[in-house]
């Protein structure tokens, strides 16, 4: 965990701070700077009461450590009815003076040579019974069970006390450490310039389902947007040339531990660029902005690039994890039914895989039953010859095989690449192989058959990204549309997306050809954009980074399974809930008419009986 490598950095880094967090305020010192080399000054702290012993020594922590403080014999009557009364998590200002502990001295602390003697104590709050457990206090860490008892629907109610926690501090560090490199980099280094584009923004055809924001003019509303996409191509139109932001952006869809329906990305966009120009300023940027805790894991550059093709023939998945060390063949000479076959084969030398029924229960969980009806255990006897013969199997080992017509080639090896996540998780080859594996996926289909409409076709990325230079003609003429390429490309590491992009669409024909001809979309909301085009606009492309997914996978070491509810400060449950402040709420009647809205009892009631 990135926690054990911040942990040293950031004491030194606050001791460094210390004389500036201290200023505007009533503190002398923090909690967690004193040393041995304050002996015999007077100082005054402010801090929460973690521990109190023998009603002479108190413990009092702060964002920086936590120090002792000692009651003296010749304390007065006052001082020790306030130390008498004092609760857990009590706030207290302390003025007194620094003394060395002498043969007391606690190694475990980093405060631990002194402490400091009270002369004056008062009381700035008090504070009520916890909900729960702190687990701040580094003389005695929580153990795993007391940290499960902690349900994470209470530590979600909790989060500003949740908050006091070391890892949850340390993970907010190190996201402001980041975008802090980020800007210097962006600014300071490329001549970008940072703009904030609007929330309030209009509907967008052709991506995630957005929030609707009603307004006071009747029948009329904004949405929030899911990313900035048009009025960044509109700022390269206005000669912005180089931009960027640290974007807020909403998304109406289902809560899942690498996604909450509000996120931040690191926005960026630039003119007259290419395709392999974005990427490598991708690169310098993360590989300037990485971690000094993490350097020995930095990134070499340029980074690995796949094709789609070459990604889903490999691997099983256009956000392939690298390190695990399997990749697929085609064994389909191998048999004679006509079919496509794939396989991969995991070594009895790499390690325990679980029983047959364990396998069972996992893939159970991760294919729907329509699919995992399908699923074999065992080889027949006519496949295991030649399989075993080709690549020749020792006891232990294990094939993962599909098989079918070649018509359903894709998803075929979208399956075997969900196996091969599966078979690497049962061995610990993506939570515990530290390191980070970044590869380009690009060349993706420019547009793919609609979920909801086989004879219908949607945009793979966005109805923005031009086609590849090669295709050009194809997509002017509509012809063998399913089979054009896009200028668009994915940034993935350890198996999750961290970001994508692409080159845009710059001609106003052939973006309206997209949105008319090809996606059957209507124009009317994008009328304004699309004159935007044809009064000079030059060709430019950009990126999106996952900035929450990025220090998840960061504060993790690498873990493919980390959330980002980790590393927000106030994220939503997998409801879209925030149980701290009770939202989403219901509006009542007065909030209701102003916006010319009431309740459709009916449809809540059906509503109602579905979730029953």
């Amino acid at each position: 965990m990135l926690s054990r490598f911040l942990g040293t950095a950031r004491l030194q880094s606050h001791r460094r701070l210390s004389s500036v967090v201290n200023t505007f305020t009533t503190r002398s010192h923090t909690c967690g700077e004193l040393r041995k080399e304050h002996v015999g000054q007077e100082v005054e702290l402010c801090g929460w009461l973690l521990r109190k012993r023998l009603s002479t020594f108190l413990i009092l922590h702060d964002k920086y450590g936590y120090v002792q403080a000692k009651v003296p014999s010749t304390a007065s009557e006052d001082l020790t009815k306030v130390v008498s009364t004092a609760g857990l998590e009590d706030i207290f200002r302390v003025k007194g003076v620094v003394k060395h502990r002498g043969a007391d001295v606690n190694p475990k602390m980093e405060t631990g040579e002194i402490e400091v003697e009270i002369s004056s104590l008062t009381r700035l709050n008090k504070s009520a019974s916890q909900p729960f457990p702190l687990f701040i206090d580094k003389l005695k860490p929580a153990s795993a069970k007391e940290e499960s008892e902690v349900q994470l629907r209470k530590r979600l109610t909790y989060r500003y006390i949740d908050m006091r926690k070391t890892d949850l501090q340390r993970t907010l560090h190190l996201r402001a450490n980041v975008i802090k490199s980020m800007r210097r980099c962006l600014e300071d280094q490329l001549g970008f310039l940072e703009v904030e584009t609007p929330t309030l923004a209009s509907h967008t055809p052709g991506g995630a389902a957005e929030f609707v924001v009603p307004t006071q003019i009747q029948g009329s509303s904004y949405a929030l947007p899911q990313s900035p996409q048009l009025y960044k191509q509109l700022l390269m139109i206005g000669q912005i040339d180089r931009y960027y932001q640290i974007a807020r952006c909403y998304r109406d869809e289902v809560v899942r531990g690498d996604r909450q329906p509000e996120f931040t990305q690191v926005d960026v966009e630039l003119s007259f660029t290419t395709q392999e120009q974005v990427m490598g300023l991708i690169e310098k940027i993360l590989v300037d902005s990485w971690p000094a805790e993490l350097a020995a894991q930095k990134p070499a550059t340029p980074f690995k690039r796949l094709t789609y093709a070459e990604a889903l023939s490999k691997y099983g998945s256009d956000k392939p994890d690298l390190r695990i060390p399997w990749t697929f063949e085609d064994v389909s000479s191998l048999f004679d039914d006509g079919n496509t076959a794939h396989a991969f084969v995991v070594r009895g030398s790499e390690g325990t895989l679980p029983s047959t029924a364990g396998l069972r229960r996992k893939f159970s969980k991760l294919f729907p039953n329509s699919l995992y009806k399908n699923i074999q255990f065992h080889t027949s006897e006519s496949a295991k010859k030649p399989i075993s013969a080709h690549f020749q199997l020792q006891s232990g080992d294990v094939v993962a095989l599909v098989s079918g017509p070649e018509t359903q080639s894709e998803k075929l090896l979208t399956t075997l690449g969900c196996a091969r996540n599966l078979l690497a998780d049962s061995l610990g080859l993506r939570s515990q192989n530290g390191g980070f594996n970044f590869a380009w996926v690009t060349d993706f289909p420019l547009f793919v058959e609609s979920e909801t409409d086989p004879n219908a076709l949607e945009s793979a990325h966005h109805p923005f990204t031009a086609p590849h230079p090669d295709d050009w003609e194809k997509l002017r003429d509509l012809k063998d549309l399913k089979h054009i390429r896009a200028q668009h490309y994915d940034l993935v590491v350890n198996g999750i997306e961290l970001g994508g992009g692409s080159i845009r669409i710059h001609d106003a024909g052939l973006q309206r050809l997209v949105f008319e001809d090809v996606l059957n979309c209507p124009t009317a909301t994008l009328e304004s954009f699309l004159e935007a085009l044809s009064l000079g606009a030059p060709p430019h492309g950009g990126f999106a980074l996952g900035l929450d997914r990025y220090i998840a996978l960061l504060a993790s070491n690498g873990d493919a399974h980390c959330s980002v509810r980790d590393v927000i400060a106030f994220p939503k449950t997998k409801e879209g809930k925030c149980l701290m402040l009770k939202t989403p709420f219901e509006p009542d009647d007065v909030m209701l008419r102003r916006y010319g809205f009431h309740f459709d009892e009916s449809v809540e009631k059906k509503a109602e009986e579905s979730e029953s």
